[in-house]
């Protein structure tokens, strides 16, 4: 029994040779992400200005074909007091 549990674990090296480097195909889907962290005590008036120029920078991109931006906590979940 050991001997066939060794002529298992090696032929898994010559078998992982022959298949190539990834078994997972490269996933490129042409995204990026901008998070941004505004100083404390920012109106969500003042955030939505700044943000408001990050995308109109983003958007001289000549590759940028849509845009999606959230304000606010990225978890969604409210702070207990």
């Amino acid at each position: 029994m050991v001997v066939v549990c060794l002529l298992v674990v090696a032929s898994t090296v010559p078998l992982a040779m022959s298949l190539g480097a990834n078994l997972v195909p490269r996933d490129d889907q042409s995204e990026f992400q901008v998070s941004i962290r505004t100083p404390e005590g920012y109106t969500l008036q003042r955030t939505d200005r700044v943000v408001r120029e990050i995308e109109e920078r983003l958007a001289r991109l000549p590759a940028l074909c849509s845009a999606f931006t959230t304000i606010g906590q990225k978890t969604g979940r409210a702070r207990g007091t």
